[in-house]
């Protein structure tokens, strides 16, 4: 028999699912049609996946936020992307992990 409990936790989940189903089936590609290459502001901001699904995240914990999946989250998530391009820490780390992984490719074309 189905009871109480298991009927409201059997509602929990389903609820969010259809949360992450609405994240990241409609709102990560809502995002993607203004700031990726060939959206709307695409030249101008040129986000990876990457880069949206981590602002996307960032966006999910800001305490007290309550997430709609409208035009405002859609910039609060333009806003989390360039707040860390422009993080000299996160630049830098960028750029050394860039740079140790063509090390580590040049490396291995030398047999190393």
């Amino acid at each position: 028999m189905l009871t109480k409990d298991k009927l409201n936790r059997a509602i929990a989940i389903a609820q969010q699912d259809a949360e992450a189903e609405f994240i990241w089936g409609h709102f990560l590609n809502y995002c993607k049609s203004f700031y990726s290459k060939g959206g709307v502001y695409g030249d101008e901001v040129n986000a990876t996946d990457e880069e949206l699904e981590r602002a996307i995240f960032d966006l999910l914990d800001e305490f007290g936020h309550e997430f709609q999946g409208d035009s405002f989250d859609r910039e609060k998530v333009r806003l989390n992307i360039e707040r860390t391009r422009n993080n000299p820490y996160l630049v830098c780390k960028a750029v050394y992990q860039s740079m140790h992984h063509a090390h580590i490719l040049k490396g291995e074309q030398n047999g190393y």
